[in-house]
């Protein structure tokens, strides 16, 4: 179920996500950092970086961290510049961290292919000694090694380097994930994740990641759509999210102890991001249930008259104000999140325009955005309007924005668990969402248990399913066929609840409804349906004929224009021309090309609105609200207008009252720098109608308490892991990592895979080494089969008859398992072949055959490696399961164990449950497919997928694997079909697992 209930009950259920009751928390590599690691409640990170002397110490260690953490009490967090880990006296300051409690975070300053004097960022090598020292001592109070917002390095310096450009956003991703590979291996891989762009999810996804965030504010994007991405990750991943806020902006940074402009960058105590932007920023990511706190730099200025030589900055003075605040009202509770924007694993969508990149609309930092991706815009720009002006702007508008919709959405990715998606009231699919049979059961689960799905005729286009799914899709989505793609001018209109919206040029589909679906909006003409819903079981699917529900010409065009940039190259300003649009630019609106047709806003608004908990008078504010423990919610309204607000709470709705206000400190507005380069907020208007105020760029939290109603608080919770001794058979591949890559849901259903040997064979030591790394971080085991290649000629033989070729392949079969025992391989399949045609004797060659065997479970032994033989195939010796048993039983060999294959099995008459029945107790491994069989019903090999066969095979296999496994006699269970897709890999998943459903 979702967050919102029915009327009918008298409570809301609201749900959190705890990493370590996460399914993915024993999958990741590195440890995820949990509240009980943070002592249960919520830290600020402080200081920025340890001071060092002349020869290399920390100097006066004990007196900066009494300064910070003691004397003003700014935080407990250390979130320190790399420099420190070659100090002389590291050992020292680490036991002096341990001693007081304290923690270090994040080490920062790493900035690839720069070189590193210790002074500047730079490219550094962690000192393995450091690493360890500070594992060892500080356990769970060291958090990792900053990534340093490389997402927007990436997007803005190196996918302009890629060539040529691939439109195919799987390449994207595998060329973005090899960039963080490499700097993940120089961290151990444990990492703390700074985002600056929309990429955190790939990060979470790839299990090096302990925690995920984001430092808003500089010219960085919008903090509302920042945090529904951090949010969605964090449920989707098990990652706990934290939030800073930086002092720095496009046009400079704020100072308090000098003033000027350096380098093309202003300085100054009203110069950087206003402290009016800092206080609303820090309490709204307290609201957005961050567990780390801060602000970036800056807390402290010389005073002479102080015993400590300094004072308090306003920025120091936010920030100890707000520990404080934090110590009086503990946490926030749970952020009310009760929609979901749900976007397929490879999009890579960014924001339309950013800081890291002079061009706008761009998807992957070199794609120009398509359909679905100006979908996504409109979308975003709908719940956040504004959001892409964040950082042009000197009044700093776009950083926050207005949430007329209210700040309850997360962005999550299509390959989400099932158990993430059922926590949502209502989820959007946005952008070109690729629908195959998983994501259509996931989404189909979701709504028959109450979920709300709004979708756009493109998910049925964009679909890659199996035929015989096709209807199955049409009827979840309430209509018998999706017709012609029809045109419409811009005098068209269409009816949404008895009023007619006039629209600009769009295509739709006609559709044919099912009889007893809901036809929500229709063309006012003709009547033909544009938005029908389909109610189903306890949900309902919303479904927009459009394709993406986007007017179909632009609404204005783009305009170059040529001008020049300055950046900095080390030291240096370059100055470069280029050739930009004319809108893109500082203090400029961005064009909006594509947006949603006036209907489709209403009906998401209306659909939106259904879900408020809170209800204010005035849509240009922002309201973020949180239900607590004991029954009451917090309701965070915020104005990040340059008028006073008026504003009322809408009560009727869920019948609450105000209980009380808690009370936020503030600053004096009249204090330099308080609001941004010109806010110009002196002389406006009090707007918004309502009896209660609230100031420009200030915000106001209020506990309230619902009379009528009640939370109900429930931890998501995932069933036990199901993947334990599960494989799958890929084969003909160039590397393991891409196919992982690619297959973003593997790990949700298997532990490991099946490799051909030619896989290890064809490959050197060196490049095994390196794949071996990634393998081994992903926690996937490896099979080695040897099946394909024991053939006796031209490829591996286990008889002595020709010894030269006999004692190669001894030794290609020993180095290859030497290679795959660098991707942590146990087991490997092998099988008998034929004889030779003369001079050998049945009797002898399978007295030869036992003899290699023997001397190649030896080989394997040194490597901890299990073989495991298969009952064989036509033109084979001893195919049968009996014979293999025999043969395997009678050679007593410690690491030597008998698999059984199905589909051979099959294919050579045998009946399986009579097979499975005699030997239970003999089988290790389980290889499933089942034969291909032609028109004279002649059996071949083919290893066709089992949902291929009979109900009653299938439900045989499921009930033995499961029954053996629980009795710890089957070691494994591989798919072993050719799948051509990864829907026949999924729909043999559910065949598989038939009896439980």
């Amino acid at each position: 179920m979702g967050d919102l209930k029915d009327r009918s009950t008298s409570y809301i259920r609201v749900f959190t996500v705890e990493p370590e009751n996460h399914i993915e928390y024993k999958r990741r590599f590195a440890k995820a950092v949990t509240r009980s690691d943070l002592g249960n409640k919520i830290h600020f990170s402080a200081m920025r970086a340890m001071e060092l002397d002349d020869e290399g110490a920390i100097k006066d260690f004990n007196q900066q961290l009494d300064l910070y953490t003691k004397h003003y009490k700014l935080g407990e967090i250390l979130w320190l510049f790399y420099k420190f880990l070659y100090a002389s006296n590291l050992n020292s300051f680490i036991d002096e961290v341990k001693d007081r409690g304290l923690y270090i975070f994040d080490i920062w300053g790493y900035v690839p292919g720069s070189f590193s004097n210790r002074s500047s960022w730079g490219e550094y090598e962690v000192p393995e000694q450091a690493a360890a020292y500070l594992r060892k001592s500080l356990g769970s109070k060291f958090m990792g090694f900053d990534n340093g917002e490389q997402d927007g390095r990436y997007i803005g310096a190196y996918t302009p380097m890629i060539c040529p450009v691939d439109s195919n956003r799987k390449s994207q991703y595998l060329h973005f994930q090899r960039h963080f590979e490499q700097l993940g291996n120089h961290f151990d891989n444990q990492t703390s994740v700074v985002c600056s762009l929309t990429f955190c999810h790939y990060f979470a996804k790839e299990g090096n990641a302990i925690i995920i965030g984001a430092e808003t504010a500089q010219a960085l994007p919008n903090a509302n759509i920042w945090y529904s991405y951090l949010r969605g990750a964090g449920k989707q991943y098990g990652l706990l999210w934290f939030g800073n806020a930086s002092i720095w902006n496009r046009f400079g940074y704020k100072d308090y102890e000098r003033a000027g402009v350096e380098n093309g960058y202003e300085f100054g105590p009203d110069a950087g991001t206003s402290l009016s932007l800092l206080r609303r920023l820090i309490y709204i990511e307290y609201m957005y249930n961050c567990d780390i706190l801060g602000l970036e730099w800056g807390f402290t200025m010389p005073d002479s008259e102080d015993d400590t030589g300094t004072k308090l900055t306003p920025i120091g003075q936010i920030q100890t104000e707000a520990v404080q605040f934090v110590a009086n009202n503990g946490y926030p509770g749970i952020m009310y999140t009760p929609a979901a924007v749900l976007m397929d694993f490879f999009n890579g969508w960014t924001p339309p325009r950013h800081l890291y990149t002079h061009e706008y609309y761009k998807v992957w930092g070199n794609l120009p955005y398509e359909e679905g991706d100006y979908q996504t815009h409109a979308l975003f720009t709908m719940l956040f309007p504004g959001y892409e002006n964040s950082g042009f702007y000197r009044d700093e508008r776009g950083f926050l924005t207005a949430t007329p919709y209210g700040d309850m959405t997360d962005v999550i990715f299509s390959d989400a668990d099932q158990q993430i998606l059922n926590s949502y009231h209502t989820i959007i699919l946005a952008g070109k969402v690729t629908l195959d049979v998983e994501l259509y059961d996931k989404l189909r689960g979701f709504v028959e248990g109450g979920g709300h799905l709004i979708a756009t005729a493109d998910v049925i286009l964009s679909a890659q399913l199996p035929q015989e799914y096709v209807n199955q899709v049409l009827d979840f989505v309430g209509i018998k066929k999706l017709g012609e793609l029809q045109a419409y001018t811009s005098d068209e209109t269409i009816q949404f609840r008895s009023k007619d919206f006039e629209e600009k040029a769009f295509e739709a589909y006609s559709i044919e409804p099912n009889d007893g679906v809901e036809i929500v909006a229709r063309l006012s003409d003709t009547g033909t349906p544009f938005i029908v819903c389909n109610a189903l079981k306890q949900g309902k699917v919303s479904f927009i004929a459009s394709p993406f529900g986007l007017n179909m010409n632009k609404l204005q065009e783009c305009k170059l224009e040529e001008r020049e940039t300055k950046y900095l190259v080390g030291e240096d300003i370059v100055t470069e021309k280029i050739m930009t649009a004319a809108d893109n630019v500082d203090g400029k609106d961005l064009p909006m090309y594509y947006d949603f047709l006036s209907t489709v806003k209403q009906y998401l608004g209306s659909c939106l609105n259904e879900m408020k908990m809170v209800e204010i008078t005035n849509r240009s504010l922002q309201c973020i609200v949180n239900t607590c423990e004991d029954g009451s919610f917090l309701a965070a309204i915020v104005n990040n207008s340059s008028s006073t607000q008026m504003f009322d709470f809408v009560s009727n709705k869920y019948g609450f009252s105000i209980e009380s206000e808690l009370p936020i400190p503030a600053l004096p507005e009249d204090l330099i720098g308080y609001y941004a380069k010109e806010f110009q907020h002196e002389e406006n208007a009090e707007e918004g109608s309502g009896s209660m105020a609230i100031k420009p760029a200030d915000i106001r939290i209020f506990r309230l308490k619902a009379s009528e109603w009640t939370f109900q608080t429930q931890e998501v919770s995932f069933p036990a892991d199901s993947t334990k001794g599960k494989f799958l058979a890929i084969r003909n591949i160039s590397s393991l990592k891409t196919e992982l890559l690619t297959k973003p849901t593997f790990k949700h259903h298997f532990q490991g895979v099946k490799l051909d040997a030619s896989y290890f064979i064809e490959k050197d030591m060196e490049w095994l080494r390196q794949e071996a790394s990634s393998i081994r971080r992903y926690k996937v085991e490896v099979i080695i089969d040897f099946s394909s290649m024991l053939n006796h000629y031209p490829q591996l033989s286990l008889l002595n008859n020709i010894k030269d070729r006999y004692e190669e392949g001894r030794k290609s079969i020993a180095l290859t398992f030497e290679k795959a025992a660098l991707l942590g391989c146990k087991r490997a399949i092998f099988i008998l072949h034929r004889n030779a045609e003369n001079h050998i004797t049945v009797e002898d060659a399978v007295e030869q055959m036992a003899a290699s065997l023997k001397g190649i479970c030896a080989d394997a032994a040194k490597y901890g490696i299990t073989i495991y033989l298969q009952n064989g195939t036509k033109g084979r010796l001893l195919k049968s399961t009996e014979e293999t048993v025999s043969f395997v039983k009678k050679l007593q060999i410690h690491n030597l164990k008998f698999a059984f294959n199905l589909a051979h099995s099959i294919a050579v008459g045998e009946q399986p449950e009579a097979a499975l029945a005699k030997y239970k107790d003999d089988i290790g491994g389980l290889l499933l497919s089942v034969p291909g069989r032609d028109d004279y019903g002649q059996y071949f090999d083919k290893h066709c997928p089992l949902y291929q066969s009979d109900e009653q095979l299938a439900e045989l296999i499921h009930t033995y694997s499961k029954s053996s496994m629980a009795e710890g006699v089957l070691d494994f269970v591989c798919q072993d079909a050719l799948y051509d897709n990864w829907n026949e890999v999924y729909l043999d998943i559910k065949t598989l697992k038939t009896v439980d459903c």
